[in-house]
C-alpha cells in the first residue's frame, strides 16, 4: 500500500525543489495538488511526508533572506491542506480513538540491513533459485554502485552540479538518512520521537514505510552520478557502460508474477448467495465460516464480497484488529459449543455464511447454534443462515461502575488493571466504551486522591465475569485515558 501513493509523493517533492528554487505560483499549485493527493490516497505516507518536509527545505534555510517565500509557502500548504483533509480525518481519528487502537514503542521493530539490498519478492534469482518467500525492501544494489563509483572518481570535488543542485542534492541525502534511520533503527531514531509527539503518528504500521523516500533520493542522485560518470568517458566506453548499468538494473528489478488473491473468482464463485443478501436485510451484521488462526485469505475474500451484497460484516483484514474479533476467533477455535457460540450472539450476528468445502481442513468449527438456526440459502459449498435477533438483558449502566480504587498507592501508566463490575454479568456481552467517564482513587501519605478515568475500547465480556480489565495509558498529567 505504500506504494499506492508513492508516485504522488516524488511528484510533490519535484515540484517543491523547483518551488523554492523559482516560487511560481504554478509550482505551489503542484505541490498542493500532490500533497493533497498522498493525503487520500495512504494518510500514513502523507504523515511521514510531512514530518519530513524540514529536511527536504534545510539547504534552503541557510540564508533566511532567500527563503522567505519558501517559509510562507510551507505555511500556506500546510495550512490548505489542513482545511482539506481534517474533515474525514477528523472522524476517522475519532473512531480509532474510541476503538482503543495504538501501537506503542515495544510494538515497533527495525529491519535488518541485509534486507536492504536482498531482491524482492518474486525476484527470479530470491523466488526461482534460493527459494526466498519474504518481502524485502532493495535499495537497489546497482544504483548504490553507481554512486560508490561517482564519490570515489571525485563527483563531489567536481564543478558538476551548480548551486541549485547541489541544494537538491543535499535535500536528497536528508531524506534518505531520515528514511533509513527511521526504518532500521526505529527504537533509537526518528520513529520513537515522532511516536511520542506527533498525534496521529502512533496508528502507523511500520516504521520501514519511510524507506520509500530513502529508494526515491537514492535513485535521483545515483542518476545525477550516471550522467557525471558518462560526460568522462570516450563515446564507446559510454555506451557499454551505459548499457551494463541498465541491463543490471533490469535483471535487479525483473520479478516473476506473484500469486494474489483473483477478486473477481472471490465474487463469481458466490453470486447467487451474493444475489439473495443484497435483496434481504441490508442492514443485518454478517459473519464467514470457518474461521482460522491466519485467515487473511478469507477475511479479504469476504470484504470483496461485502461490496457486493453491502451487509455490514464482522470479518475483516486491517491494519488493527478489533480485540472482540480476535477474542471471537480465539473461542471459535477453542470451544465453539461454548464460549464460540455465546460470543457469535454477543457480536450480534444475524447470517452465518458457512463455507462447506473449508471444513475440516484446519479451519474452526461451527456451532451447533448456528446449524439450528434458519437455513435461508444453500448451494455446494456453501450454506446461508439466519439467526434470531438478540436482544441484551438489561444496561450498561446496571454493571459498569462509576469509580475505582487502587490498592497501590499511586497507579502507574502502561500498567494492566481490573475494576470489579457492579455485579457478574448474565450472559455474554459485547461493550463499547466511548469515553466513558469513571472516577479513579488511590491513597497517597493518608490521603485519598482521585482523578478522572476515561475508558475507551472495545471488549466482550464473558457470562459470570465479575471485572474489567484495562491498562492506563498515561498518568498523572491530565485526564487519565484507559
Amino acid at each position: 500500500p505504500e506504494l499506492l501513493s508513492a508516485w504522488s509523493i516524488f511528484f510533490f517533492l519535484f515540484f517543491f525543489f523547483l518551488f523554492a528554487r523559482s516560487a511560481t505560483g504554478r509550482h505551489f499549485c503542484a505541490c498542493l495538488f500532490f500533497y493533497l493527493l498522498s493525503w487520500f490516497t495512504m494518510k500514513q505516507s502523507a504523515l511521514v511526508l510531512t514530518l519530513f518536509l524540514p529536511f527536504a527545505a534545510w539547504p534552503w534555510f541557510k540564508k533566511p533572506a532567500h527563503c522567505r517565500h519558501l517559509i510562507l509557502g510551507l505555511f500556506a500548504l500546510l495550512i490548505l491542506a489542513a482545511a482539506a483533509v481534517a474533515p474525514y480525518a477528523a472522524a476517522q481519528w475519532h473512531l480509532t480513538r474510541n476503538m482503543g487502537f495504538a501501537r506503542a514503542s515495544r510494538d515497533i521493530f527495525g529491519i535488518t540491513l541485509p534486507v536492504l539490498f536482498m531482491p524482492a519478492k518474486g525476484h527470479w534469482l530470491s523466488s526461482r533459485l534460493l527459494g526466498i518467500r519474504t518481502y524485502s525492501w532493495d535499495l537497489g544494489i546497482v544504483v548504490c554502485l553507481v554512486l560508490a563509483v561517482a564519490l570515489a572518481r571525485g563527483f563531489l570535488r567536481s564543478n558538476a552540479l551548480d548551486a541549485e543542485q547541489k541544494k537538491v542534492s543535499a535535500a536528497l541525502v536528508l531524506l534518505a538518512c531520515a528514511g533509513l534511520i527511521m526504518a532500521v533503527i526505529p527504537n533509537l531514531g526518528l520513529h520513537i520521537l515522532f511516536l511520542k509527539l506527533i498525534p496521529g503518528f502512533v496508528w502507523i504500521r511500520a516504521s520501514d514505510r519511510s524507506l520509500v523516500f530513502t529508494i526515491f533520493s537514492l535513485a535521483v542522485l545515483a542518476a545525477s552520478a550516471l550522467a557525471w560518470l558518462r560526460q568522462r568517458m570516450e563515446t564507446p566506453a559510454r555506451r557499454m557502460a551505459t548499457a551494463a548499468v541498465f541491463l543490471l538494473l533490469g535483471a535487479e528489478m525483473w520479478a516473476m508474477p506473484i500469486p494474489l488473491v483473483k477478486p473477481q473468482e472471490e465474487v463469481r464463485s458466490h453470486q447467487e448467495v451474493i444475489s439473495w443478501l443484497k435483496s434481504h436485510d441490508p442492514a443485518a451484521p454478517l459473519i464467514e465460516l470457518p474461521l482460522k488462526a491466519k485467515s487473511n485469505d478469507l477475511e479479504a475474500a469476504a470484504m470483496l464480497r461485502m461490496l457486493e451484497h453491502g451487509h455490514p460484516l464482522i470479518n475483516g483484514y486491517a491494519s488493527f484488529t478489533p480485540f472482540p474479533y480476535r477474542q471471537l476467533k480465539q473461542a471459535l477455535l477453542a470451544d465453539p459449543e461454548g464460549k464460540g457460540a455465546r460470543f457469535l450472539k454477543a457480536y450480534g450476528a444475524r447470517y452465518v455464511l458457512v463455507h462447506e468445502h473449508l471444513l475440516g481442513n484446519g479451519g474452526g468449527a461451527v456451532p451447533d447454534a448456528v446449524r439450528k438456526g434458519e437455513k435461508v440459502f444453500g448451494e455446494p459449498g456453501h450454506t446461508l443462515y439466519r439467526l434470531a435477533e438478540h436482544i441484551y438483558i438489561g444496561k450498561e449502566t446496571d454493571f459498569l461502575p462509576l469509580r475505582t480504587s487502587f490498592k497501590q498507592r499511586v497507579p502507574f501508566a502502561a500498567k494492566r488493571y481490573a475494576m470489579s463490575l457492579i455485579k457478574p454479568l448474565p450472559e455474554a456481552r459485547f461493550v463499547w466504551l466511548r469515553e466513558k467517564p469513571v472516577s479513579m482513587e488511590w491513597e497517597t501519605a493518608g490521603r485519598r486522591q482521585n482523578r478522572l478515568l476515561s475508558l475507551r475500547g472495545a471488549v466482550i465480556l464473558d457470562k459470570g465475569e465479575d471485572q474489567l480489565c484495562f491498562r492506563l495509558l498515561k498518568f498523572p498529567s491530565g485526564d487519565t485515558k484507559a
